[in-house]
């Protein structure tokens, strides 16, 4: 059997799965946008540092021009130990590398890179932007404590939707069942209601309004039920009145009769006194049904037509 989960259950439920959905959404979009946040930083800073980088590099064209522009650019990189450069030839060489261990890169354009421990955003241009016979110059920072702290905010997120649900459902349950307290109260005057307490009546004054109709029309009901059962006992009154006379003068003459032996003609004549009483009484039995049909509208006129210009001739 389907166990019936209550409308508390179902109100709580729904109240926590709207807050985790809403606390979901704020959480995956405030997230979105630190992260386009970072973005934006990384590549206001790898722009920076770039022009730097062309000044110092300009004229560039061969390997072995590099080497006398290296002690300045490793001073220069000293400066930002998060921040990485690599050089490579048109046909793809690498001619400088800062630090070992970098991913390659795209040819051109900000990118996010990963390898095992570290995460980079990295930046790809020529040298001279007209020439693409041009060195490359790639940019590589170091942005895993940023990727580390946007994983501990989606933990965050995670959790506080899990706290959120749980405590909107158990804040939820609380409110649904101060809510429905008015509709238990309504269940226990129903179950109390019995042949000896149909006088019992809701409190209309204290219900709340999307009650208040619903405990008024049960009001209504419970009178209809009163005043159709107090014409019962009415009538069965009257029934037991009105048998009572007629039944105690059948068994008084029946006992006269049976005192002593008897002619068969007196017996006959016991018969008809009998027959009668009970005629009376099955008329009045009648009569009384009648009444009752009457009273609870079960009768149905008879109709029949009628010549209204004989009516008004005669």
């Amino acid at each position: 059997m389907i166990r019936r989960v209550s409308l508390g259950s179902r109100l709580a439920l729904l109240f926590a799965a709207c807050t985790a959905a809403v606390s979901l959404g704020a959480g995956l979009l405030f997230n979105r946008a630190s992260e386009q946040h970072f973005v934006e930083l990384d590549q206001q800073l790898l722009d920076s540092r770039l022009s730097l980088f062309r000044t110092q590099l300009a004229g560039l064209a061969a390997v072995t021009e590099l080497q006398a522009r290296l002690p300045a650019l490793r001073n220069e990189l000293s400066h930002q130990a998060d921040l990485a450069l690599r050089i490579s030839g048109s046909d793809g060489a690498t001619w400088f590398e800062s630090r070992s261990g970098l991913p390659p890169a795209p040819a051109a354009g900000l990118a996010t890179l990963h390898t095992p421990g570290t995460d980079y955003r990295s930046l790809a241009v020529r040298l001279a932007q007209d020439s693409p016979q041009s060195p490359q110059l790639t940019l590589y920072l170091d942005i895993t404590h940023h990727q580390h702290f946007l994983q501990g905010m989606q933990r965050l997120i995670w959790l506080t939707v899990g706290l959120s649900a749980l405590a909107t459902a158990l804040l939820g349950a609380w409110a649904v069942r101060s809510g429905l307290r008015p509709l238990r109260q309504m269940g226990q005057v129903a179950a109390s209601v019995s042949a000896r307490s149909l006088t019992t009546r809701l409190p209309v004054a204290q219900m709340p309004e999307e009650l208040a109709e619903l405990a008024t029309s049960m009001n209504a009901m419970l009178q209809r039920l009163d005043d159709a059962f107090q014409r019962l006992s009415a009538f069965s009154a009257d029934i037991a009145h009105e048998l009572r006379t007629p039944l105690s003068n059948l068994l008084t003459h029946t006992q006269v009769t049976l005192t002593r032996p008897r002619s068969l003609e007196e017996y006959r004549e016991a018969l008809h006194g009998n027959l009668e009483e009970l005629q009376w009484m099955a008329q009045m039995i009648n009569d009384m049904l009648f009444l009752a049909k009457a009273d609870h509208g079960l009768l149905v006129p008879g109709q029949a037509p009628l010549a209204l210009h004989e009516e008004v001739d005669a």
